[in-house]
């Protein structure tokens, strides 16, 4: 029996995407990844930088040549691996031709938003092309059942593979939030 083609696409925010996708090849999915946002060297950083944020400064719209550039590179990669299930992480990214390719495909595809909708690109009206709808957000959930859009809670979960280093014990205690370097430092 083959496994089914899952195809992951999701931001590369502190690289949540490893777990998930640790967690997909366990239950026995065949997964590939594809990080839209991913800048991996200086050379992309830079032409970032002078393309899209410095576009939007000075009053050219970066951010549409962004999503483009990065919806074209993730079609490419939904009609390479042609997966059967599509799972996409906050994807507010992503433009409707990335939802149509995956449509073409076959996929069943789900939208899970780990961000508030409000942080995000996403309204109601948006997110009616992008299958089935899930959020870690109770608050969310609620509001997008309201406007119509079929939305499930699904909320963060702990990643059991993160290996954690004890630091010397100190008496003091700290609430910090997302393991940012710097707050880890702290």
């Amino acid at each position: 029996m083959t496994q089914p083609r899952l195809l992951l696409l999701s931001p590369g925010f502190h690289g949540y995407w490893r777990g998930m996708s640790a967690a997909l090849t366990q239950r026995g999915y065949s997964v590939t990844t594809g990080i839209y946002d991913h800048l991996p060297t200086r050379k992309a950083k830079a032409h970032h930088k002078l393309r899209y944020e410095l576009a939007d400064r000075f009053g050219s719209n970066g951010t549409a040549a962004r999503i483009e550039h990065i919806s074209a590179r993730m079609r490419a990669l939904v009609y390479e691996v042609k997966p059967d299930v599509a799972l996409v992480v906050k994807g507010d990214l992503l433009d409707a031709s990335v939802w149509q390719a995956l449509d073409e495909v076959g996929a069943s595809t789900t939208l899970w938003m780990y961000d508030e909708i409000r942080r995000t690109e996403w309204t109601p009206e948006k997110l009616k092309v992008c299958g089935a709808v899930a959020s870690y957000s109770k608050a969310d959930t609620a509001a997008l059942n309201a406007a119509g859009v079929a939305c499930a809670y699904v909320p963060l979960a702990f990643d059991a593979s993160t290996q954690i280093t004890q630091a010397p014990a100190v008496p003091e205690v700290s609430f910090i939030g997302a393991r940012y370097p710097q707050r880890e430092a702290l």
